[in-house]
């Protein structure tokens, strides 16, 4: 049967927890897992499961340090990239006003579009007055006009 990995992480954790903390920060001592088998099940614990039974161990090392640096006079710092203006009121429903135009515009140049196609037209016409209609339809819905 599978270890319960949760339970495998706690166990480590809390032990790895205690070499950092438990002694004080002064010295540290090595932390052992035990792992014991009961009923088909492996069970890790922080001390021997019981003394009839063997159990494997685990030895956990030490945790691994980080000391930082200090970095050379002179070097280049990054600043952070300058934040976008927001929007007030007037500004947003100015371009509001602004996409509604360009959206009846393109709107009434499909509608010429149509016009003409409706009216009559040669095969080289024709052919122009699709294309067109194409390329105003895919600009409208770019633009999410409705």
């Amino acid at each position: 049967m599978k270890a319960n990995r949760s339970s495998k992480a706690a166990v480590i954790g809390a032990a790895l927890l205690f070499q950092c903390f438990g002694a004080g920060g002064a010295e540290r001592t090595p932390v052992n897992v035990y792992v014991c088998h009961r009923q088909g099940a492996r069970i890790f614990a922080d001390r021997p499961c019981s003394p009839d039974r063997p159990a494997e161990q685990m030895a956990i090392g030490p945790v691994n340090e980080y000391t930082s640096v200090a970095l050379p006079a002179g070097s280049q710092t990054t600043t952070a990239p300058p934040r976008k203006k927001t929007l007030d009121a007037d500004t947003a429903a100015e371009g509001h006003q602004r996409k509604i135009k360009a959206c009846q515009k393109l709107s009434d140049a499909l509608e010429r579009v149509h016009s003409k196609q409706r009216a009559g037209y040669r095969v080289k016409e024709g052919e122009r007055l699709r294309v067109r209609e194409t390329q105003l339809s895919q600009t409208m819905r770019r633009e999410q006009c409705r």
